[in-house]
């Protein structure tokens, strides 16, 4: 009977878990938003009525959940503004598509891009360096050039590289 009792449980337990994974993955709080708006005209039309003008920074590091999001919030208007560098996308590991800021003007027909170039941080050779890692992208549409408005300071003679065996030696 005891032992019964406790197959009952681990049975209960197991569903328990089972359900709370689907609904995870049907119900996940950042895939709310995006369900609502694509399900419900009236919630969608008063959310763009409400944010005429959506801007998102970092829109390198959005993923395609949230980029959905602003689809929706910004297709009345037609007038979404995005800000990004390609060359700083970082959350990858959380499904960031850097893609999202670089197919953006092919979403959007009529965006005017303006690539802010000036660098008021580093000095010349520190984005020499930089400006050879930005030619090797393999992307026509992600041409850019850094610009220095520093002078080399005598520190700055010389950039050390190291090439990591995997991304733990990276780290």
């Amino acid at each position: 009977m005891v032992l019964e009792l406790q197959q009952h449980l681990q049975l209960v337990h197991v569903l328990q878990q089972r359900i709370l994974c689907l609904l995870n993955q049907q119900f996940h709080p950042r895939l709310l938003p995006q369900k609502l708006l694509q399900r419900d005209d009236e919630v969608r039309a008063k959310w763009q009525d409400t944010l005429r003008y959506v801007l998102v920074d970092e829109y390198q590091d959005t993923n395609p959940v949230q980029d959905e999001i602003l689809s929706l919030l910004a297709s009345e208007w037609n007038n979404p503004t995005v800000v990004g560098d390609v060359g700083q996308a970082v959350y990858g590991w959380r499904g960031a598509k850097p893609e999202n800021l670089i197919e953006f003007p092919d979403r959007w027909p009529g965006t005017t891009v303006i690539k802010l170039g000036a660098n008021y941080r580093s000095v010349p050779r520190i984005l020499d360096a930089a400006n050879v890692l930005l030619d090797g992208m393999n992307d026509d549409r992600y041409e850019f050039r850094l610009i220095p408005t520093r002078e080399n300071k005598p520190r700055a003679d010389h950039v050390v590289t190291y090439v990591a065996d995997n991304e733990w030696h990276e780290a």
